[in-house]
């Protein structure tokens, strides 16, 4: 299974009342899992999106849903809001199309030759990732940090104009100067200052470990 952005950064410390069960603290709890916190999250003090920590498959995910999926801060304020958008992949979380884990299953990442200089004085590593022997998307790995971008999709012409960015058609290779363009994004993504700040119904609260 290759590295996943949403299992990889372990870095949060968690606080909770240790006299009540956990399972009473969840913002919603199915058979299939927990949405454990829900957290806003300000980039140089601009809100962003939100932080959705799902416990499910014996382990703890970091959803991030930013503001153009209707994560917006009004939005987020609602507890039915969240539970809504996210019952669904709770509920299935064991059925392999809906698992958080699915688009891992049988993937395999190669790691590509090209050279990129440090972020941060961490060496910057590009892999491209393989599901069922085809291209599917390219993780840049800086220390513990994993960015992924540039997805292979059937149909480019059918995504709206934001996303053309960010994806390539299916049986194609990222070329250099896409690779060049994801880098530039996640070095400037990680020289932002990012704020996390737990939504009032998140009774287990999740706050950034910065030691």
């Amino acid at each position: 299974m290759t590295i996943a952005a949403e299992s990889c950064d372990d870095n949060w410390l968690y606080e909770y009342d240790r006299s009540k069960p956990l399972s009473s603290q969840t913002v919603y709890t199915d058979v299939g899992g927990s949405i454990i916190n829900v957290s806003k999250i300000y980039t140089n003090n601009i809100y962003f999106g939100v932080n959705v920590f799902i416990a499910a498959d014996n382990s703890i995910y970091r959803l991030i849903k930013c503001e153009e999926g209707g994560f917006t801060e009004d939005n987020i304020a609602n507890k039915s809001y969240i539970i809504n958008k996210m019952k669904r992949l709770i509920n299935n979380s064991n059925v392999a199309h809906y698992s958080i884990n699915s688009n891992y299953i049988n993937v395999k990442t190669v790691i590509q030759d090209i050279k990129l200089p440090n972020i941060g004085n961490t060496p910057t590593v590009v892999e491209f990732c393989y599901k069922d022997d085809k291209y599917s998307f390219t993780n840049i790995r800086v220390g513990s940090t994993v960015n992924r971008s540039i997805y292979s999709y059937h149909d480019i012409s059918s995504l709206e104009p934001k996303f053309h960015k960010t994806h390539i058609p299916t049986g194609q290779l990222p070329t250099k100067d896409r690779i060049l363009q994801f880098y530039q994004d996640t070095q400037r993504a990680l020289n932002n200052v990012y704020t996390y700040v737990n939504t009032e119904y998140s009774q287990i609260k999740i706050y950034r470990n910065t030691i």
